[in-house]
């Protein structure tokens, strides 16, 4: 059964875009990146290929990887997927690039405190342990462990949260 919550996201991702295909080709990309780090599976892409082909993008890949179903080998539609967005000319992305590019978004969302930083820091030590745990992390999985240890101290824990987020962006300088 396709997963229809990413086939939303995808057409909301489209819905936000003004150039038709080329808005499409960006959101197969992202979904690209959801691909290569095991946020997207297999069975979504029948249904993503679907819309994407409804939107006009096109090609002979694209048009089979809409035609499988749940019965498909899970690698005959990997295969698809994988000639499609060769035909697309969409670049396969690297998973640690896309991992470490997960950890600056969160890092970001908790400087700006669109997230909690609990939240924040749950979701860069899930993508830093799929990292192998590297120490740029800092010590975010330290605190996570003493949140859990000591809950009188979760505001204090949660500043620490957001300085080592904001240690994992860029300085102002590097950005340009």
């Amino acid at each position: 059964m396709p997963d229809h919550g990413l086939v939303h996201r995808f057409q909301a991702h489209e819905r936000r875009r003004r150039e038709p295909v080329g808005g499409i080709v960006t959101g197969l990309h992202r979904l690209a990146c959801d691909y290569v780090i095991g946020e997207l599976g297999p069975e979504a892409l029948p249904s993503i290929a679907a819309e994407a082909l409804a939107r006009g993008v096109d090609s002979l890949a694209l048009r089979e990887l809409a035609g499988c179903n749940a019965s498909d080998d899970v690698r005959d539609i990997r295969d698809l997927y994988l000639a499609a967005m060769a035909e697309l000319e969409i670049p396969m992305p690297d998973a640690d690039s896309v991992l470490w590019e997960k950890v600056r978004l969160w890092a970001r969302c908790m400087v700006e405190a669109t997230v909690s930083p609990y939240e924040g820091a749950s979701q860069i030590e899930r993508y830093g342990v799929a990292l192998g745990s590297p120490q740029e992390i800092g010590d975010i999985p330290y605190l996570m462990a003493l949140w859990a240890e000591y809950p009188a101290r979760r505001r204090e824990l949660e500043i620490s949260m957001v300085e080592e987020a904001r240690s994992l962006l860029p300085r102002p300088e590097e950005a340009g």
